[in-house]
C-alpha cells in the first residue's frame, strides 16, 4: 500500500514504520523535518508544517493515498488543516484515552462517541489536552468522514525510547533519594508498551477497523508497585513528600482500564503488562546506575586528551609510535580546529574518549565523520560505554547531515572487530589503506 505518515519519527512511531517496511508497504513520511530519522533510503520524505493549509495542499494536494496515519492530529483545525487537501481511503488519527472524561476498570469505546460531540473548530492551546483531542476526532467523524477511518485511543505508552522519561522519574528520584510528591499512590492503571503501540497501528493497516478503538496492556499496575519494586531492586527507599517534585502520574481520580475487546475480536491480542513493564524498570535502574555523558573537550583539557591516546597506544602496543604533546594537541585541535574529541564521564569521572574529524565523500557529495581514536579505560569495560560513545557519534553524524560513520581497527584486535561487527558495521574488505610519513612525505613533496 502507499500510506502517507504524519509525524512518526519519535517515539512508537519508529517501530510503526519499520514494521510497515517489513511487510512491504510504500511510506513516505511528512514532518517539519526537525527530528532526523533511523529509515535511511526506505522512505520517501516531504517537509512541512501541517498546521500551514496553504503548504499543505501545495505539497499533498495533488495525491492519493491508500491510507494516512495521523500521529501529530491534536485538535480540529489540526485535521482541517490536513484534509481539505488531503485525499486518501483510509484515514488512521492517533487519539487518546484522554478522550474519556470519567476514569474506571474496562472503559469502553462507546464511552465518547465523537459523532454526536458537539464540533467546535479549535488550536491546540485552547483546551485542555482531552478536550482538543476530542475535537480532533469530532471533525473526522462528523467532516470528514468520506473515507473510512479509525481512532486509535491509547494510554501513557511505555518504552526505552520515552522522550517524556516519566517512567525514569520515579527511578530517578528513589536512586539519588529525592523527595516526591504523589497523590495516587494506590489507583491501578493501565499502559501500553511501545514497540506494541507501533505494531498495533501498523496491523490496522491490513486488518480496518471502523471507529475508535481502544489499546493497551492486559492488566494494571499501581505507582505503588512500581515504587515497591523500584526499592526492592535498588535497596533505597522512596520520599514520599507534600513539598517532594510533583510526579508525573498524578492526577488520577479512581482505577481505571481500557476494554479492548473489539480490536481483540479482529484479531490482535496485547500482551499482558507483567509481562514488560518490571523489565523496562530493570533498564531504567540499569542506565541511572551506570548514567553515562558526554562533553566536549575544552583547551584545558590537552593534557587528559594526550593521557588518552598514551593509553590506546598502549593497548594497541604502539606507543613508542606517539610523539604528539600538549602543544601540538593544543594547536591543531584548538587553534586550527582540525579534529574534535568527546570524553564519556560517569559520575563526574572521565571514562573514556573519542578524537574524531570530517571527511568527505565525492560519491555521497557531502561530509562523513572519522573517527580516529576511541578508547574506554579497562576497568570500565563491559558495561555498554563504548556502544554509547558510538551512538552518540552516530548521533552527532546524523544532527550534521552528515553521510557515514567510519574507522580502522587493527586486524588483531578480535574483540574490538566482533563488536563492530556486531553494531552492523560494515568491513571494507576491497579496500587497503596507503599511507605516506615521514621522510617519505618529504620526499613525495619535492
Amino acid at each position: 500500500m502507499d500510506i502517507l505518515v504524519i509525524g512518526g519519527t519519535k517515539f512508537f512511531g519508529i517501530s510503526m514504520i519499520w514494521d510497515l517496511l517489513d511487510k512491504g508497504h510504500y511510506i513516505t513520511i511528512a514532518t517539519r523535518g526537525n527530528v532526523l530519522d533511523p529509515f535511511g533510503n526506505s522512505i520517501t520524505r516531504i517537509k512541512m508544517d501541517r498546521q500551514k493549509p496553504d503548504e499543505v495542499k501545495r505539497l499533498l494536494g495533488k495525491r492519493h493515498y491508500d491510507v494516512v496515519i495521523d500521529k501529530v492530529a491534536y485538535c480540529s483545525n489540526d485535521v482541517k488543516a490536513l484534509r481539505d487537501s488531503l485525499k486518501c481511503d483510509r484515514y488512521i488519527q492517533m487519539s487518546s484515552m484522554s478522550v474519556y472524561s470519567n476514569e474506571h476498570m474496562m472503559i469502553t469505546e462507546e464511552e465518547f462517541n465523537a459523532e454526536d460531540y458537539d464540533l467546535n473548530w479549535c488550536n491546540r492551546e485552547d483546551y485542555d489536552y482531552g478536550k482538543v483531542k476530542r475535537q480532533a476526532e469530532c471533525a473526522v467523524c462528523q467532516v470528514y468522514h468520506e473515507s473510512a477511518y479509525t481512532l486509535v485511543r491509547y494510554p501513557v505508552v511505555l518504552g526505552k525510547s520515552d522522550y517524556t522519561k516519566r517512567l525514569e522519574f520515579y527511578v530517578e528520584h528513589i536512586i539519588n533519594e529525592k523527595p516526591m510528591y504523589i497523590d495516587n499512590l494506590h489507583y491501578r492503571m493501565c499502559f501500553i508498551q511501545e514497540e506494541e503501540a507501533g505494531k498495533f497501528i501498523s496491523w490496522l493497516v491490513e486488518h480496518p477497523v471502523h471507529g475508535a478503538v481502544n489499546g493497551c496492556s492486559k492488566g494494571e499496575v499501581s505507582i505503588k508497585d512500581i515504587i515497591s519494586y523500584i526499592e526492592r531492586k535498588t535497596g533505597k527507599q522512596a520520599i514520599l513528600s507534600k513539598d517532594g517534585d510533583y510526579a508525573p502520574y498524578n492526577g488520577c481520580n479512581n482505577d481505571f482500564t481500557m476494554d479492548t475487546g473489539k480490536a481483540e475480536k479482529k484479531g490482535f491480542h496485547f500482551t499482558d503488562i507483567n509481562s514488560w513493564i518490571y523489565e523496562l524498570i530493570d533498564w531504567n535502574i540499569k542506565q541511572l546506575e551506570n548514567k553515562l555523558t558526554f562533553r566536549y573537550a575544552e583547551r584545558k583539557d590537552v593534557f587528559l586528551i594526550l593521557h588518552f591516546i598514551k593509553e590506546l597506544a598502549d593497548y594497541e602496543k604502539l606507543s613508542d609510535e606517539v610523539v604528539a604533546t600538549e602543544d601540538l594537541l593544543e594547536e591543531w585541535i584548538f587553534d586550527k580546529k582540525k579534529a574534535e574529541v568527546i570524553f564519556a564521564v560517569v559520575e563526574d569521572k572521565t571514562i573514556g574518549f573519542a578524537l574524531f574529524f570530517h571527511n568527505f565523500s565525492t560519491f555521497l557529495g557531502r561530509s562523513g565523520i572519522y573517527l580516529e581514536d576511541l578508547f574506554i579505560l579497562p576497568e570500565s569495560r563491559g558495561r555498554g560505554y563504548g556502544k554509547a560513545v558510538l551512538k552518540k557519534l552516530a548521533q552527532i553524524a546524523l544532527e550534521r547531515g552528515c553521510g557515514r560513520l567510519e574507522w580502522w581497527c587493527l586486524d588483531w584486535n578480535k574483540p574490538s572487530v566482533d563488536f563492530y561487527l556486531s553494531l552492523g558495521a560494515e568491513p571494507m574488505k576491497d579496500w587497503t589503506v596507503y599511507r605516506v610519513a615521514g621522510n617519505k612525505l618529504n620526499e613525495l613533496a619535492t
